[in-house]
């Protein structure tokens, strides 16, 4: 028997899936092919050791837009959240460990212990709000069309917000996080996320740029209505850090 179809997807990760739901529900008829016998691709909940499941690629849902969710009706499907208490945890060679609790307060208290005094939690709390500046001065939003590089650069006018704009966009993370934090596992902390995904170090130009992401895109859900105010990556953090030796292991 033949079959027509307006439009075909090969692959059935999560951005083919929501294609297609996208599609179907504009009422053209969709095919989605998929090699494997699940569907899902880095989403997909596997048997990771013997009696242990969880996702084998992807370690958070932060990225998934809540309009998506809503549109497509996913919690009608069986759509549910896991809230785990930490999102991660960052451990040293000496045996110390940093988790990332989502509460201020508690993860003030756990910064102090590795903090070189007050100047390294000024400091913490400045790379934050370096790039939550940068974010909101380039006045960019996932749900627009994109403007040039040249259009959102014109839109720092002081010499502060240049230099700024610039550090994050052209130099190395090692370059922010060293002229604000003098603390090594304070340093790595932040600079796991910076070069996670990327197969950059932190001294390589431009590897600052991977923390922007999240203040970015957490503008964008601002400028519709929704927020999602994490600090960088105190919820959903890091996978990997590479300075100094140190691992982070995301639990949730």
């Amino acid at each position: 028997m033949e079959h027509s179809y307006d439009v075909i997807v090969v692959g059935t990760g999560h951005s083919g899936l929501v294609a297609t739901g996208y599609l179907a529900r504009a009422g053209l008829r969709v095919l989605a092919l998929e090699r494997r016998d699940i569907v899902g691709g880095t989403c997909v909940t596997e048997e990771i050791f013997p009696g242990y499941r969880g996702s084998s690629v992807a370690n958070a849902s932060h990225s998934l837009d809540p309009r998506i969710t809503q549109e497509l009706e996913l919690s009608k499907h069986g759509l549910r959240f896991a809230h785990p208490p930490l999102g991660s945890l960052t451990l040293f060679e000496d045996g110390r460990a940093l988790p990332a609790w989502p509460d201020r307060a508690k993860r003030r208290a756990v910064m102090e212990q590795f903090a070189h005094g007050d100047a390294d939690l000024e400091g913490y709390a400045s790379v934050i709000e370096l790039y939550a500046s940068v974010a909101r001065q380039m006045k960019v939003s996932f749900y627009d069309p994109p403007p040039s590089f040249a259009e959102v650069a014109a839109r720092f006018t002081t010499p502060r917000q240049r230099h700024d704009f610039d550090s994050i966009m052209f130099g190395p993370v090692a370059d922010i996080l060293e002229e604000r934090l003098s603390s090594p596992q304070l340093q790595a902390f932040f600079a796991g996320t910076a070069v996670a995904t990327n197969f950059v170090g932190p001294r390589t130009p431009g590897s600052g740029y991977l923390l922007l992401q999240r203040p970015l895109w957490e503008e964008s859900l601002r400028s519709v209505g929704s927020n999602d105010d994490n600090e960088l990556m105190m919820r959903n953090a890091a996978p990997l850090s590479a300075w100094p030796e140190v691992l982070s292991v995301t639990l949730g």
